[in-house]
């Protein structure tokens, strides 16, 4: 600890005195604008100046066509000037760019014999005229007004279209990935996540991010959800982080936000828990009065930002460091801390004219103890972890005319991580009849260095009675994964939930992905109409790296010890994606604007894709059946049925144990999973600064991946749908009485019975399957004016999957055409189905009071996630220790809607020079729901119906902050 220390002060001291030293992906916006007369004819040849603490000033001359343009702009404010000799000059200011906007301004100078200066205080358009995507810009004011838990996921649960997995009250659930659903793409795993123009996206855990955040730090999120132009290679939701920047005049900040488990409410006084008695049941779910209330025992979130001039117009400097401290109690009592370190460092230069600089620095490192700590996980089973990120860039851009402008920039990146079992690696880990895990847990070891190279370039041109803005980009991404997991104990897990054991190797994985890609685009305007015309072609390749892993240490004989050599992956995608866009002005005031988008997507490859070319990416497992014959929840030699063989196999042979072949056969065929989008809508500015809209948004996609089973050491015999027959069907009454009677299926004995079955799996493109997204979205906004500001949303969607024929099911047990998409969840509590609600409600505002007062507020409301209640088979299939059998379609049965309300007041109190201190008053969760969150929907289980999480409760916090 002595060197995490050691370094967070340096970078306190650093950016301590720098004031002394005065002696791709999206992060930047654009002003562009037409000049005319108060006749409405163009103005040629008039000088226009853009100043901006953060550029010094900018000059451009307009054109024939009266038009000029700004692009790159780092998210502020800035003041526009336009003059010309016979014209009065006219001045704009307070220009607010966003990251990924446009503002179009229309300019009218009106003829003056003397000299005289038009001073513009109009508000600025709302509407963006040359954007064809959807999403929303969060920006800092609402970050900074707006209560929230300070957390991104938080952030995404916030925008329309988008559902987050986890409710995280008033922080309770901070630096904690979670899964999450985005207009058909159920689980996240085309998401692109972005900090400064670095994709820092985990290519291994697919769609995840490889660090956590200061919140303190961003200056802006753009959140894309669908149109996305060629610059983004996926059709999933697009996540940019634009940190602060120094500029001309030193600003900064430091907060300190704190609550305790003084300050909360208690939300299970009903229920039966070891603090008082009561009810067993909560919303027709059973209770287990050992349980407790949730609680957010501790919260720490404090840290400084700082920026200014090292040079006036010509250097910069900005720096940021951040702490939270985020301690919290599990429900089965299970402590679960969080604390999140991060330094930021940034420098600009204007080294010449027209040649800018950038050096950027992160450092992220997530300190956790308890991870995963849950109803099924006691702490002796939860995770220790540590291990930073650390992210270099290097930018340079350079204008060589107001035409055409070229921006590259490198950066290096290395996510380190580890979880280490609280229980050790010598204890034995086992899990009881119901459900919950004991002893430790296995141990798991991840680097991830990633070099990342981009170029790209805007050229504009007046052709075909219109302008263009042509894009042209390229992007080398080279990735490597190292990871490994070991087994703890004898490496034997007694599992009397399932009444088997397994028999366990340790996993090894080492990859290298490789990302190339070039893209062009064009975006046309002639008089109202917009198109944005694009084209993109990624090549994305893999490499298994070579590697070892040790054997059983009880029965080395069983599961030896081997060693598997590099291998390519058998196939690269190719894949070309066309993209277009188009916006139309239909009041030529920019204030009604229709839109339409339609675009192909290929899926980004993740390590996942090919990594079963290996036979130790994940554990090796043979599972037996296992009876406690001495109840002392261990296995036993005398205690394994080593007379019937295996009834679970797992990614070994065990026909041939020392073979280090893979039983997983990748296709060498395989193509890259794809992605239909159109996108139709529109949206007007009813009044200054308030606008509403909505859209209609269809996705399909097809060509998705699946692992299907096949004969022994026979990749093109797959199992299909004819190879299976009605093996019966699981019966019973539900929690509600309702009874079930659903069919089941198994392997014919003409497959099953031939030597090998079960072993041996392909892995290739799924025919006849497919899913498709329907969503409709009504939204209004109100950017902050007239002391209030709003964002508004209501969304109902449909996403499901669909079969055009037989190819594409195999075993059709719990199959169902037009069926909801649901994915597990990767909270780590425990497990539930996470799918695609039918209605989301989202609210955001504030109003500024007298008195230096103000009140703002959240709202998130959704459908509940389904449940999936099942009831287990065993002896079913060959290779497989049983068969989960659901006992309704899913949908049928939901978890209660989902109400989040939080509350804010705030008072500033202004110091004149000195600069302004804000105190905070948030109040979450105001109306104290205990909504359960999920429930163990094993039927023939003892803990069937059991509730497994729920609502924090609710909970009060204090934060004041300090800025000049």
């Amino acid at each position: 600890m002595r060197s995490r220390g050691s370094l967070f002060l340096l970078a306190v001291a650093l950016i301590a005195v720098l004031p002394g030293l005065a002696l791709a992906q999206t992060y930047t916006g654009h002003i562009y604008g037409v000049v005319v007369d108060d006749t409405g004819a163009v103005i040629p040849g008039v000088t226009v100046d853009l100043t901006g603490t953060l550029i010094g000033t900018m000059t451009q001359s307009t054109g024939v066509t009266g038009e000029f343009h700004f692009i790159r702009l780092s998210p502020g404010d800035y003041d526009l000037e336009c003059g010309l000799q016979g014209f009065a000059t006219y001045v704009q200011k307070q220009i607010s760019v966003q990251t990924g906007s446009a503002v179009n301004l229309r300019i009218t100078m009106k003829p003056s014999a003397v000299v005289e200066t038009v001073t513009v205080t109009a508000e600025q358009p709302i509407l963006d005229t040359k954007k064809t995507g959807v999403g929303q810009n969060v920006s800092n004011e609402m970050l900074a007004n707006i209560p929230t838990a300070r957390d991104p996921w938080v952030v995404m649960s916030m925008i329309s279209g988008v559902v987050v997995d986890r409710v995280n009250i008033a922080g309770s659930e901070g630096g904690q990935q979670s899964t999450f659903t985005s207009r058909g793409d159920v689980g996240g795993n085309n998401t692109m996540w972005n900090m400064d123009g670095v994709n820092i996206t985990d290519m291994a855990s697919v769609g995840a991010t490889t660090t956590y955040f200061d919140f303190d730090a961003i200056e802006e999120m753009e959140i894309t959800t669908g149109g996305n132009d060629p610059s983004q290679p996926t059709g999933g939701l697009g996540l940019n982080f634009v940190t602060k920047r120094g500029g001309d005049i030193p600003k900064g900040s430091a907060r300190f936000i704190t609550t305790s488990e003084g300050l909360q409410s208690d939300n299970t006084k009903d229920l039966a828990t070891p603090q008082h008695g009561g009810s067993t049941e909560l919303d027709g779910y059973k209770w287990n009065p050992e349980f407790q209330r949730v609680s957010l025992t501790k919260l720490r979130d404090y840290g400084i930002e700082i920026g200014g001039p090292i040079v006036k117009e010509k250097a910069w400097y900005w720096g940021a460091v951040g702490i939270q401290d985020i301690q919290t109690t599990a429900i089965n009592g299970a402590p679960d801390n969080t604390l999140l370190e991060n330094i930021s460092l940034k420098f600009n230069a204007q080294a010449t004219e027209g040649t800018s600089l950038t050096y950027f620095y992160f450092r992220g490192d997530k300190i956790k103890r308890g991870r995963s700590a849950g109803a099924t996980r006691p702490i002796e089973t939860t995770y220790n972890q540590d291990g930073p990120t650390d992210i270099h860039k290097v930018e340079a851009s350079h204008i060589f005319n107001q035409d055409l402008y070229l921006n590259a920039k490198f950066s290096y990146l290395k996510s380190v991580y580890h979880l280490v079992p609280a229980g050790g690696l010598d204890a034995e880990r086992y899990r009881t009849e119901d459900g919950v895990w004991h002893g430790t847990y296995d141990r798991f070891d991840a680097s991830q260095p990633a070099y990342t190279f981009t170029a790209d370039t805007n050229y504009f041109v007046r052709a075909l009675g219109g302008s263009h803005e042509f894009k042209f980009g390229f992007s080398y991404r080279r990735f490597t994964n190292e990871s490994s997991t070991r087994i703890p104990g004898d490496m034997l897990y007694a599992d009397a939930y399932y009444g088997i054991v397994w028999i366990m190797r340790d996993s090894s994985l080492r990859s290298l992905n490789q990302y190339t890609s070039f893209y062009a685009g064009d975006t046309f305007t002639k008089g109202r109409l917009t198109a944005n015309l694009g084209l993109r072609f990624d090549s994305q390749s893999g490499t298994i790296l070579d590697t070892s892993v040790r054997g059983n240490a009880a029965y080395p004989a069983i599961l030896p010890s081997i060693s598997v050599p590099t291998q390519d992956a058998p196939f690269t995608w190719n894949n070309i994606s066309p993209r277009l866009g188009v916006t139309y002005d239909l009041t030529g005031d920019g204030k009604t604007l229709a839109r339409a988008s339609f675009a192909q997507y290929a899926d980004q490859l993740g390590v996942k894709d090919y990594w079963l070319l290996s036979p130790v990416t994940y554990p090796g497992e043979l599972d037996y059946y296992w009876t406690d014959l001495n109840g002392d929840h261990l296995a036993q030699d005398n205690e394994i049925d080593w007379a019937y063989g295996p009834v679970g196999i797992y990614y070994v042979d065990p026909l041939d144990p020392t073979s280090n072949r893979s039983t997983t056969v990748v296709d060498g065929d395989l193509t890259a999973p794809k992605r239909l989008e159109f996108i139709v809508g529109g949206e007007r500015e009813i009044v200054q600064n308030f606008s509403v809209g909505g859209n209609f948004v269809w996705r399909k996609a097809y060509n998705l991946t699946w692992k299907v089973g096949t004969d022994y050491k026979n990749p093109n015999a797959p199992y299909t749908f004819s190879d299976y027959e009605l093996a019966g069907n699981v019966t019973g009454t539900l929690p509600d009485g309702t009874a079930y009677n659903m069919p089941y299926w198994g392997l014919r004995d003409a497959r099953a019975e031939l030597p090998g079955a079960g072993i041996d799996s392909l892995y290739t493109n799924r025919e006849d399957y497919g899913q498709k997204y329907l969503g409709m979205e009504f939204f209004a906004t109100k950017r902050l004016s007239n002391k209030w500001m709003l964002n508004a949303s209501f969304n109902y969607q449909t996403d499901r999957e669909y079969f055009d024929g037989t190819a594409g099911m195999a075993d059709p047990t719990n199959l169902v055409d037009g069926g909801n998409l649901v994915t597990i969840s990767g909270s780590g509590k425990t497990d539930y189905w996470v799918g695609t609600p039918k209605w989301q409600m989202l609210m955001n505002g504030m109003y500024q009071l007298p008195y230096g007062l103000s009140a703002s507020g959240n709202l998130i409301a959704r459908e509940g996630f389904p449940i999936v209640y099942f009831q287990r088979e065993s002896r079913v299939d060959p290779g497989s220790s049983g068969k989960n059998v659901w006992a309704q379609e899913i949908g049928e049965t939901k978890m209660p809607n989902v109400i989040e309300l939080d509350l804010r007041v705030s008072k500033a109190i202004s110091l004149g020079e000195k600069g302004n201190v804000s105190l905070d008053l948030d109040v979450f969760n105001v109306l104290n729901k205990n909504t359960p969150l999920a429930i163990a929907e094993r039927l023939d289980s003892s803990s069937a119906n059991q509730v497994q999480d729920l609502m924090y409760p609710r909970v009060v916090r204090f934060g004041v902050r300090y800025s000049f």
